[in-house]
This record gives structure tokens, C-alpha cells and sequence, in this order.
């Protein structure tokens, strides 16, 4: 039945495109005498669509449309600190998600992951059947996004990830599905920090926020994003309109397609002149917490003379930088350590 709605959207969604002048003319082919009235409003969806699309177009090119952004989960957390929001549009100074939007949003998306693709998806193979046919797959991935689907997006995430924490936190949500909803949506109301976790039971008290915040169950820290900042989710079940920040560093990385690098939790520490070791969740955590607003202070402080390097300069300058800042932390660590 989830292939099936997924088919059906899609399906309802090219009516509103190009591709609906080639299915009512293969049905025009087939049953000459159709209705005509029905033929002038598969006509009318086509041509209003087709008008859209290319006004969308024009968005995407301006920054002003997204799709599915990076595939890279932490770009696109980066990207979110300045307010931009995945499957939205940029009106005035807010972010707007367009996925309730009706049929029209599967265009707004499509167009969206085609610009994605090319911004922020290098490759050697730059053409544009290829965008389109991955742009298509991603479209088909943000259908499954829609609160309603959402659930069995998240349920092939897990069957084919990898990754323990994701999997730990779809069975969170399945398990604390049994509370009301009402209850969940109110507490993260008042609370949308995402909390770092590291056991299942951690993870299922954190969606529950029954966590110290509250002045109850474990301690648990905010999740850090790449500045050092405590991460943040959506505090009602829809996407809500998101304000551009006015911070001018991270507007122009963003504009410019230039990131900070997340580094290895693997990250080791020289503990002694012949002996290192990973460093342990609460040394990473620090690590982050500390090296994240000293890579934006000198990032803010250097802003004019990366604007004025060449192009193809910036992101080497920027990840010299970002090495040089975290160095200078990782040795206070490691004079802990030892």
C-alpha cells in the first residue's frame, strides 16, 4: 500500500508537468472521442505546471528554491544553522517547507534536487539526464518525508543503514509511539533540543524529554553542531518556517558552497611520547564544544580576506584554518589526558 500512495503522488504530480502533454496525447491516440472537457483540464494542468517549472527554475538558480540538499548529513546541518531548511522556499527572509503544498510541490522538488544535484553533488559525469533521473529518485525520497510516510521512510533508512545510532533511534520512536503524540509535540514545544545519547534507553528518555532539563532522569547534553552550538528540532510535527539568520560568515560559506570540515570521532590523542588512543565520547564532545566557536571567531575575523581569495582557493584557506584552530585544542586535551 506505501509503494502504491508513493506511485500515485508521483503519478498525480507529472499531470502537473511536460510529461502531461505526452500522456494526453497518447490518450487522445487511443480514445479519440474522449471528453473534451476532460482533455482541456489535462491540457490546462500540463501547460500550468510546465509555466511553473521554469518560474521554479528561475528560484533554484537565485538560491532561492532547495530540494533535498547535500546527501551529507552534516553539510546539511551546516546549512540549517543559517536558517535554510531542506524542501522549502525562500520568501523575504524565512524559509517556507513546501511539501503540503499539493500537486504542484512535486515540481517545486523535482527542480529543487536537479539545482542540489548540481551545487553540491561534484561529479565527472555532469549531465543533465543524469540530474534528472537522480533528481527524480530524491523526489520520490521527499514524498516519503511527508509526515504521513515518514514512518516507512524511516523504516528503509533502517533496514539499510549501517549506522547504529540511526537504527537505535527509529526503535526509540516506535517503542515510544504508545504515548500520546499530544504529550511528545507539547514537551519538545517547550523544549526542541536534540540531546546526545548513548544507549537506547538514553534515546527513548530523550524523545520522551525526560531528561535533566527538566530536573529529572539522566544528564544528558545537547547534540553540537560543527560551530559548537546546541542543535535544535522542529518544535511542532510540521516543518515550520525558518528565519534567515544574519550572521555574515555563515551566509557566505553557505552562498559559496564552502563547509567546515566534522571531524573523525576516531580522532586520537597523544597521550604520552609513544602512545595515543581514540578519544573517549565526553573528550570528543569537548572537543567539538570548544574548537567550534574558536574556528568561527577566526572565521569571522579573516571574512574580507577569504571574500577576496580567488575561488578555488577558499576551501583549501578555510580547512588550513579549521586544522590550525582544532591543533591548538587537541593539545589542551591531550595535557589533560596525561
Amino acid at each position: 500500500p506505501f509503494t502504491r500512495v508513493v506511485a500515485n503522488i508521483l503519478n498525480v504530480g507529472l499531470d502537473w508537468s511536460p510529461v502531461g502533454f505526452a500522456r494526453e496525447g497518447i490518450k487522445h491516440f487511443e480514445t479519440p472521442a474522449r471528453n473534451e472537457r476532460a482533455r482541456n483540464q489535462a491540457l490546462g494542468r500540463a501547460v500550468l505546471g510546465t509555466v511553473a517549472m521554469a518560474y521554479f527554475a528561475s528560484l533554484a538558480e537565485k538560491g532561492l528554491l532547495s530540494g533535498n540538499g547535500p546527501t551529507d548529513k552534516k553539510r546539511r546541518e551546516q546549512l540549517q544553522s543559517t536558517g535554510w531548511r531542506q524542501n522549502s522556499i525562500k520568501i523575504g527572509d524565512k524559509w517556507y517547507p513546501y511539501q503540503s503544498w499539493g500537486p504542484l510541490a512535486l515540481s517545486m522538488t523535482l527542480v529543487g534536487n536537479t539545482f542540489d544535484l548540481s551545487k553540491y553533488e561534484k561529479s565527472d559525469e555532469e549531465t543533465v539526464l543524469r540530474h534528472a533521473s537522480v533528481a527524480m529518485l530524491n523526489t520520490a525520497g521527499s514524498i516519503l518525508d511527508q509526515s504521513f510516510l515518514s514512518g516507512v521512510q524511516d523504516l528503509f533508512s533502517a533496514v539499510d543503514s549501517k549506522d547504529e545510532k540511526f537504527i537505535e533511534s527509529f526503535i526509540s520512536r516506535q517503542v515510544t509511539a504508545a504515548v500520546p503524540n499530544l504529550v511528545k509535540q507539547t514537551a519538545r514545544y517547550f523544549d526542541p533540543t536534540i540531546f546526545e545519547y548513548n544507549t537506547l534507553g538514553e534515546k527513548m528518555l530523550s524523545d520522551l524529554r525526560v531528561t535533566q532539563a527538566l530536573g529529572i532522569g539522566p544528564q544528558l547534553k545537547p547534540q553540537l553542531n560543527v560551530w559548537g552550538e546546541e542543535r535544535k528540532g522542529e518544535a511542532l510535527t510540521e516543518p515550520q518556517p525558518s528565519k534567515v539568520t544574519d550572521d555574515a560568515t555563515k551566509l557566505f560559506l553557505a552562498e559559496n558552497d564552502l563547509f567546515v570540515t566534522v571531524p573523525s570521532t576516531s580522532t586520537k590523542l597523544q597521550v604520552s611520547s609513544k602512545e595515543s588512543r581514540p578519544m573517549t565520547s565526553d573528550e570528543y564532545y569537548s572537543y567539538i564544544q570548544l574548537s567550534g566557536p574558536a574556528i568561527k571567531e577566526e572565521l569571522d575575523r579573516r571574512l574580507k580576506y577569504i571574500q577576496r581569495l580567488p575561488d578555488d582557493e577558499r576551501q583549501y584557506y578555510i580547512n588550513s584554518l579549521v586544522t590550525e584552530e582544532r591543533n591548538k585544542i587537541k593539545k589542551q586535551l591531550e595535557r589533560k589526558a596525561r
